[in-house]
C-alpha cells in the first residue's frame, strides 16, 4: 500500500463530493445502457458502449463506503440500523413500483416489456428474486430494483454485524457475503436466487466496506497514485479484458479503484465542485429507478411519430431521451423524494 496520509477529522459521507460526482456518473452510465436498448426497438443497429452496464458495480462499493462511514465510532445498533435504510430506500421504490402495477392492470399494452403476475408482484414489493414473466431474469416490476434486492441482503448482513466489535464487521460481513455467493453458484441453474446471489457482484460491497474503513481511518492515496486509481480503474471498467471472468474482478475491482482514487483526490483538495454533478448525485437514486419509465414512453412516442432508424434520428432520440430522464429525476427528487424524506424526519424527530 503507498504510503498515507495523516490521519485527521472524517467529514460526513454527505460532504464527499466524491461519491456524490460519482453516484451521478453511475445514474448516467446506467442510462446510457438502456438507452441502447430503446433504439434498438427504433431501429438501430449499430455499436454501443454496453460497458456503462458496469455503472451498477460504482453504486455496490459507493454503497458499502456509506455503510461504513455512517456506522463507524457510532453507537447504532442492527434495528435502527435496518429503520434508517428501509426509510431512505423503500418509499420512492414503492411508489414507482405501485405507478408501473397500476399501469399492468389499467393500461396493459403501455408496458410492453411486462405482464401482471400475482407471484412476481409480490416479490417485487418484498424484495424477492422471482423471474420476470416476460423478461425471465431475476428482476422485479420495476426493473432497476434488482440491485436493491442484492442491496437488502446486504444491509441484513452488514446490520447484524453491528453487534459485533467494529474491527470484526468488515471480515464478518465479506465471509457471510461469500457464503451467500457460494450457495447461489451452487443452487438449481433455473433458480432466480442463484441467479442474482450467486454472482460475485454481491462481494463488491465489501469492497465498498474495506475501502470505507481505509478512508474512514483518515487515510489516502498520495496524488499521483490516486490519479493513476482512477484512470486506470476507468480504463479496465470500459474494456473488461476477460469478460469470461467474475465480474468482482472485471468491474468490482476496477470501480473500487474509481472509487478509491476519487475520494483520494478530494482528501487531498484536487476535487473541484462541480454543481451539476452534485445536483444529480442528490437525485441519482431517483434518475435509477425512474430512467426505465421514462425512457419506455420516450420510445413509444418516438415510435408513434415515425423517429426512423438513421444515425441523425438516434443521436436526436439520445439526446433527447437523456434530457427526459435527467430533468424528471430532477424533478421527482425535489417534488417527491426530498418532501417525503423530510416529513419522514420530522416524524421520526416528534
Amino acid at each position: 500500500m503507498p504510503p498515507a496520509a495523516a490521519v485527521h477529522s472524517e467529514p460526513a459521507p454527505s460532504l464527499w463530493l466524491s461519491l456524490q460526482h460519482l453516484r451521478a456518473v453511475a445514474a448516467l452510465l446506467v442510462v446510457a445502457y438502456h438507452m441502447h436498448h430503446s433504439l434498438q426497438k427504433l431501429g438501430y443497429d449499430g455499436g454501443w458502449p454496453d460497458w456503462t452496464q458496469r455503472g451498477v458495480d460504482v453504486f455496490f462499493v459507493i454503497s458499502g463506503v456509506v455503510m461504513w462511514l455512517t456506522t463507524r465510532g457510532r453507537p447504532i445498533g442492527p434495528l435502527a440500523f435496518y429503520r434508517r435504510r428501509i426509510l431512505r430506500i423503500v418509499p420512492l421504490y414503492y411508489i414507482l413500483t405501485t405507478l408501473v402495477v397500476l399501469t399492468l392492470v389499467a393500461v396493459p399494452a403501455a408496458v410492453q416489456s411486462g405482464r401482471f403476475d400475482g407471484l412476481h408482484i409480490l416479490g417485487s414489493y418484498l424484495f424477492l428474486p422471482v423471474q420476470h414473466p416476460v423478461l425471465g431474469t431475476p428482476v422485479p416490476a420495476l426493473v432497476p430494483g434488482w440491485t436493491l434486492n442484492c442491496e437488502m441482503v446486504f444491509y441484513a448482513v452488514f446490520g447484524l454485524t453491528l453487534l459485533l466489535r467494529e474491527g470484526l464487521r468488515i471480515p464478518a460481513t465479506l465471509t457471510v457475503l461469500a457464503l451467500i455467493v457460494l450457495a447461489g453458484a451452487q443452487a438449481p441453474a433455473d433458480s432466480a436466487a442463484a441467479a442474482l446471489y450467486g454472482s460475485s457482484i454481491m462481494l463488491e460491497f465489501g469492497l465498498g466496506l474495506a475501502l470505507g474503513a481505509f478512508i474512514g481511518g483518515g487515510r489516502s492515496l498520495p496524488a499521483p497514485y490516486a490519479w493513476a486509481s482512477l484512470g486506470l480503474g476507468t480504463l479496465a471498467l470500459a474494456l473488461a479484458v476477460a469478460p469470461e471472468a467474475p465480474r468482482f474482478l472485471t468491474a468490482g475491482l476496477p470501480a473500487c479503484a474509481i472509487v478509491g482514487g476519487a475520494l483520494s483526490l478530494e482528501r487531498r483538495g484536487r476535487m473541484p465542485t462541480l454543481p451539476p454533478l452534485l445536483l444529480l448525485g442528490d437525485a441519482s437514486y431517483a434518475l435509477y429507478l425512474s430512467h426505465g419509465i421514462v425512457l419506455s414512453a420516450c420510445t413509444q412516442f418516438a415510435l408513434r411519430a415515425g423517429l426512423g432508424p438513421s444515425a441523425g434520428a438516434s443521436l436526436v432520440f439520445a439526446v433527447a431521451g437523456l434530457c427526459a430522464v435527467t430533468v424528471s429525476a430532477v424533478a421527482l427528487y425535489q417534488c417527491v423524494e426530498q418532501p417525503l424524506l423530510r416529513r419522514m424526519a420530522s416524524a421520526r424527530a416528534g
